[in-house]
């Protein structure tokens, strides 16, 4: 029997075996399951095992007779019958996994289950990421940042703008900064900008993080800048009180 043939059986949702029986019987006829075994390689005790789902499935009949029950094998034809019942049945199938969708969306959206993670890259992605630190009810953000790597890789016009921006929605920023000349301006600016600093000498961020509400984002300016925002309320909440802490060693 073509190899193609018995892997498209397969397909139905059949035991190997039963095809192998099925094939046996619909070459021999109406025959005994002795002759089936001989012919199949299926031993007796198996084929037996196998009556109900060849019988289920429409592809055999069992009928008595004066030497002993014969196997009747059913027409190709009723494969066709059986592939439409079978699709039929997947396609019910995937309509009671659609209804559970949304149950189970419910469940992977909840944040103290699983961190959402979402990637940028570029310029135009670091922009994202600062625009959405814009978004949400919190009114502060905490900030390890080194403006001198920022105003390094970012237009000055963009990181004013944005600053005025955020000032105008009532956020403040609270920044740990290392020295530099332009952590300086941004110190003279800090109250036209909504923002506190406190600068760090002998510490290097080569990471900026800005944590706000439940998000926290990372941004890298080295070429090329990429960045990451982690919405999980227990890792922001971890890092807000991490720079808390240190905030408060400060002067």
């Amino acid at each position: 029997m073509n190899e193609e043939t018995i892997k498209l059986l397969a397909r139905l949702n059949l035991n190997p075996k039963a095809i192998e029986v099925y094939l046996a019987n619909l070459e021999l006829g109406a025959t005994t399951v002795g002759q089936v075994a001989e012919k199949s390689g299926v031993n007796r005790t198996t084929i037996y095992h196998l009556l109900e789902e060849l019988k289920s499935a429409g592809l055999v009949n069992e009928l008595e007779s004066g030497h002993g029950n014969l196997l009747v094998p059913e027409s190709p034809e009723h494969l066709a019958e059986l592939a439409n019942k079978y699709v039929q049945q997947s396609k019910n199938f995937a309509g009671e996994v659609a209804e559970i969708i949304p149950e189970l969306m419910s469940i992977f959206n909840l944040p103290a289950k699983k961190p959402k993670i979402k990637f940028y890259d570029g310029i135009d992605g670091l922009k994202k990421i600062y625009e959405d630190t814009l978004k949400g009810d919190h009114h502060t953000i905490y900030a390890f940042s080194d403006y001198e790597k920022m105003f390094a890789a970012m237009e000055h016009d963009y990181l004013m703008g944005y600053a005025k921006k955020r000032a105008d929605c009532g956020i403040s920023i609270s920044c740990i900064s290392p020295p530099g000349e332009w952590a300086q301006k941004m110190t003279d600016l800090r109250e036209s900008q909504n923002r506190k600093i406190k600068i760090v000498p002998k510490v290097k961020f080569d990471t900026e993080i800005n944590i706000y509400g439940d998000k926290v984002a990372l941004i890298s300016f080295v070429r090329p800048p990429m960045g990451v925002i982690i919405e999980n309320r227990a890792i922001a909440q971890t890092l807000r009180s991490v720079w808390k802490a240190w905030w408060e060693t400060l002067k």
